[in-house]
């Protein structure tokens, strides 16, 4: 949390190998003992071009979480559509 909500705050960066119209960023806090003590979810807005970094921030009303809760941080991009170009 950055103290503005009483969650998760995650910010980053994207990368996708292909163009999609749509797509969705988790991010999942991992205590030390591997449970899962919150995530968050945020589709894209807009596209994502091929290997061009794209910026997220994502936010989620999990219990208070500080940075240091989490022994590590695991990042997922979850394909929806893929671009389709032509008619």
């Amino acid at each position: 949390s950055d103290g503005s909500h009483p969650g998760l705050l995650a910010t980053g960066s994207v990368t996708a190998s292909s163009e999609m119209v749509f797509a969705a960023v988790a991010v999942l806090c991992v205590g030390a003992d591997a449970s899962i003590l919150g995530a968050t979810v945020q589709p894209t807005a807009g596209s994502l071009l091929p290997n061009q970094p794209t910026s997220f921030v994502t936010a989620d009303r999990t219990p208070p979480l500080k940075p240091s809760d989490c022994a590590t941080s695991v990042g997922l991009l979850g394909r929806g559509l893929p671009f389709h170009g032509g008619d």
